[in-house]
């Protein structure tokens, strides 16, 4: 019986069924996709003009760029590339060859290089450098080897500019660099001093702003604000705190080691807990530090219930005799303000009887002449206070909140009766000289979300050695509660030295170090990009980690 069932009809009289045609929309990649493919010319950009031109910043003697100032360059570099030409993508004169749109002839830029300009840009270098007009930079770049896709004279025609088809992207952020910090630093703006090229202020926010927006030469009203806008998507608030964590990390390390080398000395043994305890404010910690920069010194007294001692934010520096070499260096509007300082009280006769009494006297920020009765009492120690926190400014909040109180945290082992404490606003730390030495702790035990564990099942107990208290280990797994790019520890060996693996959050090793000479407590700051896990090996039973502190900061995005 023949099928009930018809073909189906086809409007195709041959009896095949057209297939509807699909149009596929190209996925558009983000700008970290983008970006992937210009970020190592960019910092081999960087990378070598700092070295060529001997770059640096601030004040006499000048300092070199570190690694943070690296970081904020490389972001304004992929800010402008962005706005510029959406990294290759977007709007511009041939985008994809010359994604920081240097290389037009047409603009005052590219005919310096190619030598076809009426006049030249100087480049000072810094240090032993040779400084170069505009014209002879091409030159002299390529004997020192720079990237021999950036070579001005690879090009068939130099005076074409990106107009050439061997143009590419390595030669624009090559070449795209020095002109933005030229115009970062050499331009005369208003309230902007002039300085040489090699030479930044701070390579702050602001000031690579203003240089990109003298890069882009006017033609964009709004590139300001995009510049800007870029800056933020690509996480430079985040960059920013991770920098201020790395202070504060810094700071505490600091002051551990003028204590140490005897910089810092007190007239009785409880100062020392005062000045690193809770009860002070971070601004204090960081000027105490920055004096014993300059001069040792004996703290007489921090905490008591008067004034600004009761709050937490004064000291007195009780070796007077120092004031006279001191205090010159303290004593002044710029510093008293990048220091926040608040008062600085001192009978100056007591250095020089010549002197003014109150020639370095500071109340409220200000110069200020206190009473005879005042003076009187303050001749036998320095007195320093510094502003409550919120009469901070900003530039003085970015310099110097470098730690906050303690607060504490249970450890969930069940025989601890003592509680662990952990940093807020800031800082974490598991600190174990506050746990009763002879704490035999539960294997695996955890503080804070900081998980603890002998791999091995050997005994974790706290214990007295060398001075210090900490946690003994045989061998030691520590699971952080998130990957950090900075860690500070103060740990040793008293049986053997101590190995330390420090693994991402892959669990891929990536850096591992040993913990030398034994008999002796160290502390470390490990620079380690995405740490996840710290694992302790050796040390023949006898490890000690006394204290662990981690930026409880979120990483930049890598």
């Amino acid at each position: 019986m023949p099928s009930s069932r018809q073909p189906p009809k086809d409007s195709n009289r041959n009896g095949v069924r057209k297939r509807q045609a699909r149009t596929a929309t190209p996925r558009t990649q983000s700008e970290p996709e983008l970006w992937t493919a210009l970020d190592g010319p960019a910092r081999a950009s960087i990378s070598f003009w700092q070295t060529f031109m001997q770059l640096r910043k601030g004040a006499k003697p000048y300092s070199e760029l570190d690694a943070q100032d690296i970081e904020r360059l490389v972001l304004i570099v992929r800010a402008v590339c962005w706005v510029e030409s959406r990294h290759g993508t977007g709007s511009g004169i041939k985008p994809a060859r010359d994604p920081m749109q240097c290389g037009n002839p047409a603009d005052a830029w590219w005919p310096q290089l190619a030598d076809n300009s009426p006049a030249y840009d100087r480049f000072v270098a810094g240090g032993e450098a040779t400084s170069f007009w505009a014209n002879e930079l091409p030159k002299a770049a390529a004997e020192k080897g720079m990237d021999s896709l950036a070579v001005v004279s690879s090009l068939p025609n130099a005076k074409k500019g990106h107009q050439n088809s061997e143009f590419n992207p390595t030669m624009s952020l090559f070449w795209g660099l020095p002109h933005l910090i030229w115009k970062t630093n050499v331009p005369k703006r208003t309230g902007k001093p002039q300085r040489p090229f090699f030479l930044f202020d701070g390579l702050a926010r602001r000031e690579l702003l203003d240089g990109a927006v003298a890069y882009n030469g006017g033609g964009d009203p709004k590139y300001r604000e995009k510049v800007n806008e870029a800056l933020t998507s690509l996480g430079w608030a985040a960059f920013e705190s991770q920098i201020a964590c790395s202070a504060m990390l810094g700071v505490i390390d600091d002051l551990k080691a003028h204590i140490d080398s005897g910089q810092i000395i007190f007239d009785k043994p409880s100062l020392k807990d005062e000045l690193l305890g809770n009860e002070v404010t971070a601004d204090l910690q960081a000027l105490v530090s920055h004096l014993a920069d300059l001069r040792k010194i004996r703290i007489s007294s921090i905490l008591r219930d008067e004034g600004h001692h009761g709050e937490g934010r004064s000291l007195d520096v009780g070796n007077e005799e120092v004031a006279a070499n001191l205090l010159p260096q303290i004593a002044t509007d710029a510093e008293v303000s990048a220091w926040n300082i608040d008062e600085i009280i001192f009978d100056a006769k007591k250095a020089n009887s010549s002197n003014d009494r109150n020639k370095w006297n500071y109340d409220a920020g200000k110069k200020h002449a206190y009473s005879p009765v005042t003076l009187d009492s303050h001749g036998d120690h320095i007195h320093f206070a510094v502003k409550a926190a919120v009469e901070r400014s900003e530039k003085t909040l970015a310099k110097s909140d470098y730690r906050s109180p303690r607060v504490v945290a249970q450890a969930s082992s069940p025989s601890s009766v003592h509680s662990g404490p952990v940093i807020a606003r800031g800082l974490q730390v598991v600190d174990f000289r506050t746990y009763p030495s002879g704490l035999i702790m539960r294997n695996p035990f955890s503080i804070a979300g900081f998980g603890f564990q002998s791999v091995s099942g050997s005994r974790l107990m706290i214990h007295d050695e060398a001075g210090d208290r900490g946690l003994q280990f045989s061998d030691l797994r520590v699971e952080l509660r998130q990957p950090v790019d900075s860690i500070l520890l103060e740990v040793g060996g008293f049986a053997g030295e101590v190995t330390l693996s420090v693994l991402d959050s892959y669990g891929a090793l990536i850096q591992r170090l040993v913990v030398s000479p034994k008999n002796q407590l160290l502390r470390l700051t490990l620079t380690a990009l995405n740490a996840k896990t710290l694992e302790f090996s050796d040390g023949n039973g006898e490890g000690l980690l006394v204290e662990m502190i981690v930026p409880d900061c979120p990483r930049i995005g890598r």
